[in-house]
């Protein structure tokens, strides 16, 4: 009984993803902005993440990605991204002093669909890496320290090619900017 339902899921799985992915062909193509085989880059600043911190930070990012294939109506891509966050915070008051630097390099995957709009892609996806961290407070006494730190992230982000192979590109999340604005383009 078991096995017979379990088949049938999978069969049924099957038959739904194969046809979803001939609609998505069929219909993806004609305004997909990233396609299977395509390389895109994107270049940002905004919000950083301080990582283990909440405080405020400039960071700035850039990623490239290669489009690996097809999933449902958008496009499975993989690629490398690397950033800076910049923070610093100080308190006459409380008289401290602190400042962190942090310099990541990950790997990334999301899932990029235009929703059939002209010009648009929308994507979201994750990104672990390694990130190295120096920090130092001065609080009375001088603290300085660097460390190698897990660097993950979650991101959704969008864009709009105001040409065949520049557009605008948004992108928030937990990864090593929180909220960007910047440049994408389309390599191949």
């Amino acid at each position: 009984m078991k096995k017979n339902i379990i088949i049938k899921t999978i069969l049924a799985a099957v038959v739904l993803t194969g046809s979803f992915s001939s609609y998505a062909q069929k219909r993806g193509s004609e305004n997909a902005v990233v396609n299977k085989g395509n390389v895109i880059a994107n270049i940002g600043a905004g919000v950083g993440n301080d990582y283990y911190d909440s405080r405020n930070a400039f960071g700035t990012k850039a990623a490239i990605e290669y489009g690996l294939g097809n999933a449902g109506p958008g496009v499975i891509t993989i690629g490398l991204e690397t950033g800076s966050s910049f923070s610093n915070t100080s308190d006459v008051s409380l008289r401290n002093d602190f400042r962190a630097r942090t310099f990541v390099v990950a790997l990334r995957s999301a899932w990029h669909s235009s929703w059939n709009v002209k010009n648009l892609d929308t994507y979201g996806g994750i990104a672990g890496g390694v990130g190295f961290r120096h920090y130092e407070f001065n609080s009375g006494n001088h603290i300085s320290e660097s460390d190698l730190i897990p660097a993950f992230g979650v991101f959704i982000g969008a864009s709009y090619f105001f040409s065949s192979n520049v557009g605008f590109n948004v992108e928030v999340g937990r990864d090593i900017t929180l909220a960007q604005v910047g440049l994408v383009f389309k390599l191949r």
